[in-house]
């Protein structure tokens, strides 16, 4: 149950994260513009879009991600094109992950999520079987073992029975005595 929490918690990231990159312009993102947006860290909006990237999948018409120099100085005489991001740095200048996704993301990331619900459903109905196979295989040792046990009960209850009654095996003064006793007279 815990985990169905935690897997519905990220799903729902996972889409804010989406409808994060389809708002942004020609599809490219930076971490710190969807930390802000999401209100979650950059690390963690940096991992976020590397899943993403990873559900998409890169190549030649797939997502892709590089390095660009951000700058961090007071100098505002910059063009609208070089927007100033906040660094974690102290340096003048420092180094972002731009993200670019190709068009048709959103379709690649939910036959992605698909495909990792089957394989999560699969692995679910098999761990149930390996279960139910196993109480059944202990099912079935724990009663061969009472069959077994109530058989050489049974057979012990025999074997005495015999011995008791005189019939089993050479007793002095038992059966053969008594028919030899017969033919005598």
């Amino acid at each position: 149950d815990e985990n169905d929490s935690e897997q519905q918690k990220h799903d729902r990231l996972g889409d804010r994260v989406v409808e994060c990159v389809k708002r942004s312009p020609n599809l490219t993102i930076r971490p710190a513009a969807l930390a802000q947006e999401l209100g979650i860290s950059i690390d963690d909006a940096s991992a976020e879009l590397c899943g993403l990237l990873a559900a998409v999948g890169g190549g030649e018409s797939g997502a892709y991600f590089k390095f660009e120099e951000i700058i961090t100085s007071s100098d505002t005489s910059h063009d609208d094109t070089n927007k100033t991001y906040p660094s974690l740095s102290s340096s003048p200048n420092s180094v972002t992950m731009v993200f670019t996704f190709p068009t048709n993301f959103e379709r690649k990331c939910k036959a992605y999520r698909v495909k990792g619900e089957i394989k999560d459903t699969i692995l679910n109905i098999m761990f149930l079987l390996f279960k139910i196979a196993r109480a059944l295989i202990s099912f079935g040792l724990i009663l061969s073992i009472a069959v077994i046990s109530v058989a050489a009960v049974i057979a012990l209850l025999v074997a005495t029975i015999a011995y008791a009654t005189g019939q089993g095996g050479n007793r002095q003064g038992g059966n053969h005595r008594h028919l030899l006793g017969i033919g005598t007279r």
